[in-house]
């Protein structure tokens, strides 16, 4: 089985709320070497809401930390973080640390990404501005998305 098997088979026993479940096809995609930073996360987030749970809700943190070890500028990882200091442990100070680690990553992403696409519109022919004009309309759409979703979690 690949890695993407495993991820489909402990996110659909996650979507679930069978964190058990899934804590063991994780354990199962580790065992055969084919755990992905995704299920890894998955794990992490399955520590923190399983109930019968074998394993401290710290584990979460602790396996965060491995993962960011790993991969130190991965905004997901670092997200991650910040929301265990936040909701577990009600620690902003450190929390806010790292989801401005976080934004930061995926400031520098978003930069990159629309560069890119302003040099593949350069390159189709497009004129400079309608190469900008796509890059804006690409920047709204982003703010617009960050946006419903920030309401959709203050409410």
């Amino acid at each position: 089985m690949d890695s993407l098997e495993y991820w489909e088979r402990a996110d659909a026993a996650y979507q679930r709320g069978q964190y058990e479940k899934a804590m063991d096809i994780v354990a199962d995609a580790e065992l055969a070497g084919r755990a992905s930073v995704e299920l890894l996360l998955l794990k992490g987030a399955c520590i923190q809401l399983a109930t019968s749970n074998d394993f401290p809700i710290s584990r979460a943190l602790d396996l965060y930390i491995q993962l960011l070890a790993r991969r130190p500028t991965d905004p997901r990882i670092l997200s991650e973080i910040g929301f265990y200091h936040l909701k577990i442990e009600d620690k902003p100070a450190p929390a806010k640390k790292f989801f401005d680690q976080a934004i930061d990553v995926y400031e520098k992403l978003l930069v990159e990404n629309l560069c890119g696409q302003i040099e593949v519109h350069r390159s189709s022919g497009s004129t400079r501005e309608r190469a900008v004009a796509a890059a804006k309309e690409r920047i709204v759409g982003i703010a617009d998305l960050i946006d419903r979703q920030l309401a959709n979690e203050m409410s």
